[in-house]
């Protein structure tokens, strides 16, 4: 039965690696709502290549990053299809399929923060953030109920922000932890960073995202946010804290 089954995997694998890369196209389209696209789409999932770009009005995209993947036949033969990908031609990861789940090994990749926030929904995220998200470590691997395991890290260097005057905000890096139960963020910046922020962030199935966060620095910088997140931040003295539930 066992065999049967890495057979129709390894089936269904390379039926999936021979299909047109115009597909990834259609999938970040859904997934993002139309505000991610994969231009000039070329190849198939086998081996192919593109670019992340922002959506513009009417058909014009703005591309910020040059995808490559290729296939991994040999994988097939541990009973998993494997894919290693590159960013502007360096590696980023390596995404594996399996029986029992998928994993994402290797992270390694830069992004420009703009686009990147601008294509998610929330009106936080669209306040003409800048900067670069960096990604590494060691992974993550989760199964097809979405329980995943693992830990990386998320970096942001040169942030800034169109609502304040401060033309950079400083370095920050958020240490994630899967565990199988729930995600855990650690925060934190640099000690130069003008706005400083520290903390944690608990996300588990089923419940409310928890959050344990101070942010402190220049008295200017927190006199401006101050009421632009008043809603889930206290005043205290010259910090602000956010604190849920």
């Amino acid at each position: 039965m066992k065999r049967f089954a890495l057979f129709v995997l390894a089936l269904l694998c390379m039926t999936v690696a021979a299909a047109p890369s115009v597909l990834l196209d259609a999938a970040l389209a859904s997934a993002s709502e139309g505000r991610v696209r994969l231009a000039s789409p070329a190849g198939s999932l086998w081996h192919g290549q593109g670019y992340l770009a922002q959506a513009g009005e009417g058909k014009q995209f703005k591309p910020w990053l040059k995808l490559g993947w290729r296939f991994d036949p040999p994988a097939l033969v541990h009973g998993e299809g494997a894919w290693d990908v590159e960013a502007d031609g360096k590696s980023a990861a390596r995404i594996i399929l399996g029986l029992d789940g998928w994993r994402m090994e290797g992270l390694e990749i830069t992004l420009p923060a703009q686009p990147l926030f601008s294509a998610l929904a929330h009106p936080a995220f669209h306040f003409g953030w800048q900067g670069w998200l960096e990604a590494d470590g060691k992974g993550l691997e989760c199964d097809w109920q979405s329980v995943c395991t693992g830990n990386f890290a998320l970096s942001w260097r040169a942030a800034s922000t169109d609502i304040l005057l401060e033309p950079r905000l400083g370095d920050y890096r958020a240490e994630v932890d899967a565990d199988g139960r729930s995600l855990n963020l650690q925060l934190s910046s640099t000690a130069g960073s003008p706005l400083q922020i520290s903390g944690h962030i608990d996300l588990s199935a089923g419940l409310s995202p928890a959050l344990d966060l101070t942010l402190d620095g220049k008295p200017a910088i927190i006199d401006r946010l101050a009421p632009l997140i008043n809603s889930i931040a206290q005043r205290d003295g010259t910090r602000l804290r956010i604190r849920s539930p």
